[in-house]
C-alpha cells in the first residue's frame, strides 16, 4: 500500500550519472517530504575531481634532471 503523499516516510536514494543523490520517490535533491538533503554530494564529488586534476598534472610534468 503506497503512502499518502502528505506524511512522512522514509525514502531510498537514487544515484544519478553525475554523482548527485536524489530521493526516488519525488526526484529531488532537497526533500522536504522525504526530509532528505543530498546537496552534501556536490562538495564530495567536487572534492575528488580536483584530486583527480591534481594526480593529472603530476602525471604530466616531466621530471628534474637535476639542473646545472
Amino acid at each position: 500500500m503506497a503512502a499518502p503523499d502528505d506524511q512522512f516516510y522514509r525514502d531510498t536514494p537514487i544515484e544519478l550519472p553525475d554523482g548527485t543523490l536524489r530521493c526516488q520517490r519525488h526526484f529531488l535533491e532537497v526533500c522536504g517530504k522525504c526530509c532528505v538533503d543530498y546537496t552534501f554530494m556536490r562538495e564530495i564529488i567536487g572534492e575528488a575531481e580536483e584530486e583527480d586534476e591534481e594526480e593529472d598534472e603530476e602525471e604530466e610534468q616531466p621530471p628534474d634532471e637535476g639542473g646545472p
